[in-house]
């Protein structure tokens, strides 16, 4: 079986990092898609750090002008991305015998995901949707574009196989949300004893005014809390 990782994230991403790492253990092989939309400094092309087929294809300008996130959008939206994908793992990496699980790592790629579940056989080929945070948790200067990946994730959810999540305290949405999905839980955690205190800090007392915020509400509706607001 071939395990096939695609993402937009920084090369030293923990959590992208021990996925590779612990597939690899087991004997797969992976092959890893990189989509760089963020890092100018990193070169387009193979790459290798476990010992897995890696591949970055950058796109856009890496600004977060809004021209250049429309761009992404639409352009993340068409199966362009996934056709240049599928032409590369067909002609170098992918035996078409073998079984293929579509591990996506961020929601914008869920189109990507879709799109080559079906340039591959679909009988062969499961998708596994790893959600890196809780994007029901609401950010007080980003309520706008939190619903960005819920919208992604409502239109997507039917061709999903597989959810992992990051808090068990969730599971209930999940399991509402991806009905036909088997849903299991892996927590986040940080690499390396570097963490920067200020912003773990700062992250803690973020959650805390959202939990407190949230407790509140709850109790002005305590019946429909866990469904919907008031």
């Amino acid at each position: 079986m071939n395990i096939l990782i695609l993402d937009v994230h920084h090369p030293e991403d923990g959590r992208v990092n021990r996925h590779k790492k612990y597939m690899q253990s087991l004997g797969y092989k992976v092959i890893h898609i990189n989509v760089n939309r963020y890092f100018p400094f990193l070169k387009s092309g193979s790459f290798s750090k476990y010992g897995e087929s890696g591949y970055r294809i950058s796109v856009g300008d890496y600004s977060h002008s809004l021209k250049n996130r429309i761009f992404l959008q639409i352009y993340l939206l068409l199966p362009l991305l996934a056709f240049k994908i599928y032409k590369y793992i067909k002609h170098f990496q992918h035996d078409p015998v073998q079984n293929l699980i579509i591990h996506i790592h961020d929601y914008e790629l869920l189109p990507t995901g879709v799109f080559l579940h079906f340039f591959f056989h679909s009988k062969k080929t499961k998708i596994v949707y790893d959600r890196h945070e809780l994007f029901e948790t609401p950010k007080a200067d980003q309520r706008i574009s939190d619903k960005i990946p819920q919208i992604y994730e409502y239109l997507y959810s039917r061709w999903i196989d597989g959810i992992v999540g990051v808090s068990e305290d969730h599971i209930f949405l999940l399991r509402k949300q991806f009905s036909n999905s088997e849903i299991i839980i892996v927590p986040n955690f940080f690499d390396g004893p570097a963490y920067p205190i200020n912003e773990l800090e700062y992250k803690i007392s973020s959650l805390n005014k959202n939990y407190i915020k949230k407790q509140r509400k709850e109790s002005r509706c305590p019946m429909t809390a866990a469904l919907s607001s008031c």
